[in-house]
């Protein structure tokens, strides 16, 4: 145990310096957590002060009329424990944020609303503040929509999303909350997100993490919270899919990331990998690209014949009005469109006359 502690110590020293590596906040936030956040907060002290009065009494004057009485002054000190404000500089989590061990993640009272016996098994309440995402249940949950028609009773029983396999969702039934798969999409229904495969290697064995969080909601959260973190400013969404363990003492995790706007793997890979310089628990991350195309949830084409996929997007064939597509003016330029790059890239735009390509917005490395 000490000898794995010293190698984990080297490495943090060899990737962000030594005074970054050295320390954890006074509440044992690590330094290298995401979404931390410098506060002044005021504190009260208990200081002793010395109270000096004086009250004014008349004294016997000696001398040879004895009767006779003089003023005298009386001083008295006396010690008494007042509060004292004084402000202090604190680093904590972020405006919406909570702290989950070593780091810090979105509020959520899932781990409550699932027991809660007065609300639908399928309905959280969410405390997310306003400098968080305002969708902390993502974690849990899955992309779509639950169908109209409710699932048969054959289907498996659920609580959230996260208990059913591959993208179904936990739907209601008469029966109960059961797996279902999502409503396919309209055709007019536009996309918002482009879809990837992301792999997480965790340093800790499944069982173990089944042993402290049976459910795996933290492990979910903390997941989400590094990932998102780490891809801003893009609006990225995170959903858990699944999580088994691998070799000795690994826990690999498979999630679905969607982001707004297309991104090549490589360079999502290259983001991703500073959660692995930052995060000691996480040792590896692999980026795939989604065929879009093999799953009704995640794309609006009429039909699987008429999708064609594209890395990190798709594309409906006979529709040029595609979600990869961005509306071309009459003088060749591009409509403006919002388009966040990640650091280290600037904006480009590359539209194309030709009727069988499709015009985009780029980013390019500056």
């Amino acid at each position: 145990m000490f000898r794995t502690l010293v190698r984990a110590l080297l490495v943090l020293v060899t990737a962000v310096g030594p005074s970054q590596a050295s320390g954890f906040t006074e509440k044992g936030l690590s330094l290298l957590s995401y979404q931390l956040c410098n506060y002044s907060v005021s504190q009260n002290f208990q200081s002793v002060e010395a109270v000096h009065t004086s009250r004014l009494t008349y004294v016997p004057c000696g001398w040879w009329v004895p009767w006779r009485r003089c003023p005298k002054t009386v001083s008295r000190t006396q010690y008494v424990v007042v509060e004292v404000p004084k402000w202090r500089n604190v680093t904590d989590c972020c405006e919406g944020y909570e702290q989950l061990g070593l780091y810090c993640v979105p509020r959520s009272c899932l781990h409550v609303c699932i027991v809660c016996p007065e609300l639908r098994p399928t309905e959280h309440v969410v405390r997310a503040g306003p400098g968080a995402l305002n969708r902390s249940e993502e974690f849990a949950s899955r992309p779509g929509i639950c169908p109209v028609v409710r699932p048969e009773a054959s289907t498996s029983p659920c609580t959230l999303d996260a208990d059913c396999p591959g993208l179904q969702k936990c739907c209601p039934s008469s029966g109960g909350p059961r797996c279902s798969a999502p409503a396919p999409r309209a055709p007019e229904r536009k996309l918002a997100s482009f879809w990837y495969n992301v792999t997480v290697l965790v340093k800790m064995d499944f069982t173990e993490l089944q042993q402290v969080d049976p459910r795996l909601l933290d492990h979910m959260r903390l997941l989400h919270s590094m990932v998102t973190s780490a891809l801003q400013p893009l609006d990225a969404t995170v959903h858990h899919l699944h999580s088994a363990g691998g070799d000795t003492s690994i826990t690999v995790s498979q999630l679905l990331l969607g982001l707004p706007q297309p991104e090549p793997v490589a360079r999502i890979s290259a983001v991703l990998d500073g959660v692995v310089k930052r995060v000691y628990e996480v040792i590896g991350i692999r980026v795939q690209d989604v065929d879009e195309c093999s799953y009704d949830e995640l794309n609006a084409c009429p039909g699987r014949g008429q999708c064609l996929n594209m890395e990190g997007s798709y594309q409906c064939l006979g529709h040029p009005e595609s979600p990869t597509s961005s509306p071309q003016k009459l003088d060749g330029t591009c409509e403006d469109s919002p388009l966040l790059c990640l650091a280290g890239f600037v904006r480009l735009e590359l539209c194309i006359s030709s009727a069988h390509d499709v015009p985009t917005k780029l980013c390019a490395e500056s």
